[in-house]
């Protein structure tokens, strides 16, 4: 194989084109390649890159700054390893998601997340965010406000409280009314109690645990936090239906480096084009 046809294969590879792509452009009678040898290079160049290790090449990868507020997400999984993708994600002045950061896990122990945060704050110079939304409660980042995600919540209620939820559309209306457009605590609290009571909730201990860390997911207990308009983490969502076009379940730790650069660019290009318009 000459040097251009190996650096076309190595391109289509990043790219995420069929490498098999590659023999048959140039199929004919004077081919002297196959797809076996566009497969045997990317090997050979593979076991190249990993003279150092699979996971070095990982933790080598530098990071950059990021903004002030991030959602959390680690229910993506989507490589050879299977291990948990948690991207950091947020908004930048085009209110486009911005894949600031994210980590592949071992698994989702808190062992892991203590690890995950600690190495975060280092590679950040200890700089915190104002704020973070997240799907589950994870202690980090103490003088950090956390938020649970509003969508992970809500999803619930339909399971939680069939006997009411399918049956009563003024339920979920008046529900949804209480959450979403209670602009001040009080009125909160207030809509939440007769809400309770008019449908006879009083006895309900998942209502009541809910509401006993109300000030974690009801939008009005975040009006003196700086959140940039955010509730869920469906911007990590979104990044991960993003990288399921760069990755795929055979991408190894090396190529997910790679590839995760490629994303970046990709990222980088849709705000230069929003700069411009």
């Amino acid at each position: 194989m000459s040097s251009a046809i190996k650096n076309l294969v190595e391109k289509f590879n990043e790219e995420g084109i069929p490498t098999g792509k590659v023999a048959t452009m140039f199929s004919g009678d004077d081919q002297q390649f196959s797809n076996r040898d566009c497969w045997n290079h990317l090997r050979n160049l593979r076991k190249k890159n990993l003279d150092v290790g699979d996971a070095q090449a990982v933790l080598s990868f530098s990071y950059q700054y990021f903004g002030d507020v991030i959602t959390f997400d680690t229910s993506y999984k989507t490589n050879k390893y299977a291990m948990p993708f948690a991207p950091f994600t947020e908004l930048n002045h085009h209110c486009q998601s911005i894949l600031f950061r994210c980590a592949l896990l071992q698994d989702e122990s808190e062992q892991s997340f203590i690890w995950l945060f600690e190495t975060w704050l280092k590679a950040m110079y200890e700089k915190r965010p104002i704020s973070i939304i997240i799907d589950q409660d994870k202690k980090v980042f103490p003088t950090t406000r956390h938020c649970l995600c509003l969508w992970h919540i809500k999803k619930k209620f339909p399971e939680k409280l069939a006997h009411i939820y399918h049956k009563n559309s003024t339920f979920k209306h008046e529900l949804k009314k209480c959450i979403r457009e209670s602009t001040t605590v009080n009125q909160f609290e207030e809509d939440w109690r007769d809400l309770i009571v008019r449908y006879g909730l009083e006895k309900n201990e998942w209502l009541e645990t809910l509401h006993s860390i109300r000030e974690s997911w009801i939008p009005a207990y975040k009006m003196n936090t700086f959140f940039a308009r955010m509730n869920t983490i469906q911007r990590s969502k979104s990044i991960n239906a993003f990288f399921y076009s760069f990755i795929d379940a055979k991408t190894s730790l090396q190529e997910f480096v790679i590839k995760y650069d490629k994303a970046v660019d990709s990222d980088c290009d849709k705000e230069i084009k929003e700069d411009f318009e």
